[in-house]
C-alpha cells in the first residue's frame, strides 16, 4: 500500500467528516486533507468503494484490491 493510501485509510476510519468527503470525491477530498496523489492512487481511489464497513475497506487496500 503506498504511502498516500496509508494516509487516506487511516484519516477514513478516524475521521467522520473526511470519510463523507471520500465518498463524494476522493481524489478532492485527498487533495483538501494535504495528501498527493500519484497515478496509481488516483486509479486506485476511483476503484475503491467507500460505502463498504472500515475493517473490509482496509483490508482490500492493504491487500492491493481497489476493484470488485
Amino acid at each position: 500500500m503506498s504511502t498516500a493510501l496509508a494516509q487516506i485509510m487511516e484519516r477514513y476510519t478516524q475521521d467522520p467528516a473526511f470519510k463523507a468527503q471520500l465518498q463524494a470525491d476522493p481524489e478532492a477530498a485527498a487533495n483538501s486533507a494535504g495528501i498527493a496523489l500519484d497515478e496509481e492512487d488516483r486509479a486506485a481511489l476511483q476503484g475503491l468503494d467507500f460505502t463498504l464497513a472500515n475493517a473490509h475497506l482496509q483490508a482490500r487496500v492493504s491487500k492491493g484490491v481497489y476493484r470488485g
